[in-house]
Formats: C-alpha cells, structure tokens, sequence
C-alpha cells in the first residue's frame, strides 16, 4: 500500500476544572489556523449560586493564540 500523503496531526490541550471536575480539550492545527474547544464548563460560585465565564475565556484566549479561528463544541 502507498501513502498518497501525511495524515494531518492535530494537537490537543487538556483544561481541569476543580469546581466541576471535568476536563475540557483544545484540538487544534496549526497548520490550517482551526481550533475546536470541546465540552466547555462555566465558572460556579456555589455561594453566590451565579455562574461566570472565566475559565471559558481563557481556553477562548489559548485556542486563538494557537490558531487563527476557534469554534465551540458544547452539549
């Protein structure tokens, strides 16, 4: 069998969250400039019973510094 080509690797970036614990991923290519944040989990202040998107953000921020466009996967 020939290989026409490389397959395209794809980068992933794990995130833990705490709070939640679950994990949240960044695959992303940096040859193509696409990036998918997959299953992203809001900050909760138990307390204050109000969610924020902080955590969120900062995987926004690592995805766009890895490639040129990022895009959502969430449940």
């Amino acid at each position: 069998m020939t290989r026409l080509h490389e397959p395209d690797l794809s980068l992933v970036e794990s995130f833990y969250d705490k709070g939640t614990p679950t994990f949240t991923h960044v695959v992303f290519d940096e040859d193509d400039g696409h990036a998918a944040i997959i299953d992203p989990a809001l900050d909760f202040d138990p307390v204050r019973a109000r969610t924020s998107m902080v955590s969120a953000d900062e995987m926004l921020e690592f995805a766009l510094g890895t490639a040129a466009s990022a895009h959502c996967a969430c449940r």
